[in-house]
C-alpha cells in the first residue's frame, strides 16, 4: 500500500465553495450538456442546487426513452487517464465535529445514484459506471490486496491510497482502483470533447 501526499488543504476554504467545487461544476456542466443531447435520454433534471440531493450525493435525474428514471452522480478527475485509476472515496473525516460525528462514509460508498460518471478532464471523456458494479469491484480488489499476517510493513501490497486535505476542517480518504481491475462490461467510455470545448 502506498499513500500519496495530501493535496488541496486549508487554503481551499470550504469544500462546497472552494477550488475543488469550481472544477467539479465545470465537469458537471459538460456531462449535463452531453446527457441532454443523448438520443436515449428524454430529459435531465439538474438537482445540484437542492440541498437534500447535495447531502445524498446526487447531481441529476435522467429520464430515459424506455420510461425509466435513474439518478446519477458526476465527478471530475484530472488524473484518471494518467494514473489509470478510479478514485473510490470510502471515508470523510471532519476534524472539528463532535466526536460522534467525526467521520462518515465517503460519497462513493453512500450515494443512492444508480450511475457514477467520472469526467476525465485531460482526455475529455466520461467513464460511466453502474454504482453497484463499482462497489463490487472495490470489494474484490481490496480483498485480493489485503496483506497477510506479517506483510503489513514489509510488503505494503498493491493498494494505492490517497489522503486528501479537502478543506480547512475535512479530510478525505480514497482507494485508487486500476481500470484494469474492472470487467469491460462494468463501465462505458464516451468522447465528450465537443461539450468540453463549448462555452
Amino acid at each position: 500500500m502506498s499513500v500519496n501526499a495530501a493535496v488541496y488543504g486549508s487554503a481551499n476554504g470550504k469544500s462546497y465553495t472552494g477550488t475543488m467545487m469550481d472544477k467539479g461544476k465545470e465537469g458537471e456542466r459538460v456531462i449535463l450538456a452531453w446527457l441532454r443531447d443523448n438520443p436515449a435520454t428524454v430529459d435531465v433534471d439538474d438537482l445540484r442546487d437542492l440541498r437534500p440531493m447535495q447531502k445524498t450525493d446526487v447531481d441529476c435525474a435522467i429520464y430515459n426513452e424506455d420510461g425509466t428514471v435513474c439518478l446519477a452522480e458526476i465527478k471530475s478527475d484530472d488524473w484518471l487517464v494518467e494514473d489509470g485509476n478510479v478514485a473510490f472515496e470510502y471515508l470523510r473525516i471532519n476534524h472539528t465535529a463532535p466526536p460522534d460525528k467525526a467521520c462518515v462514509l465517503g460519497w462513493t460508498a453512500r450515494t443512492p445514484a444508480k450511475y457514477i460518471m467520472y469526467y476525465a478532464t485531460k482526455e475529455r471523456r466520461v467513464y460511466v459506471f453502474k454504482t453497484e458494479a463499482l462497489r463490487q469491484t472495490f470489494q474484490r480488489f481490496t480483498s485480493k490486496q489485503r496483506p497477510q499476517r506479517g506483510e503489513w510493513f514489509n510488503k505494503m501490497n498493491g493498494i494505492k491510497m490517497r489522503w486528501i486535505s479537502t478543506d480547512a476542517i475535512k479530510s478525505t480518504l480514497i482507494v485508487c482502483i486500476p481500470l484494469s481491475a474492472f470487467a469491460a462490461a462494468t463501465y462505458k467510455v464516451y468522447d465528450i470533447s465537443q461539450y468540453a470545448e463549448a462555452t
